[in-house]
């Protein structure tokens, strides 16, 4: 979340979030994923894409884009690629989000 309010208080433009879902958060996990898109939603993004079955349900708002893997992910930036932007990377290690830093 700091590196998110840092980001948001900062005057760049043009920024992108890829959050991929937080694995190690057991039965909080739910709410907690649900409190991190609120939080995110709080500020004008470029574009969120969110990685992982726990965003699932949560990707349904202006700007919010869901990927269920990485996989997709990829797929998606290869055919439309994110030119001038800066980009936020966060997750998991098990979402494994660092396998798309050469496409983008």
């Amino acid at each position: 979340r700091a590196s998110i309010r840092n980001l948001a208080a900062s005057s760049t433009e043009d920024v992108v979030l890829i959050l991929g879902h937080m694995l190690e958060l057991g039965h909080d996990s739910k709410n907690e994923h649900e409190e991190l898109v609120q939080f995110v939603n709080q500020w004008n993004w470029h574009k969120i894409y969110l990685v992982g079955s726990e965003f699932s349900s949560l990707a349904t708002l202006k700007n919010f884009y869901f990927f269920e893997t990485t996989d997709l992910l990829r797929a998606h930036l290869t055919k439309l690629p994110l030119k001038d932007k800066t980009i936020l990377l966060k997750g998991s290690r098990g979402v494994a989000l660092e396998t798309i830093v050469d496409t983008l």
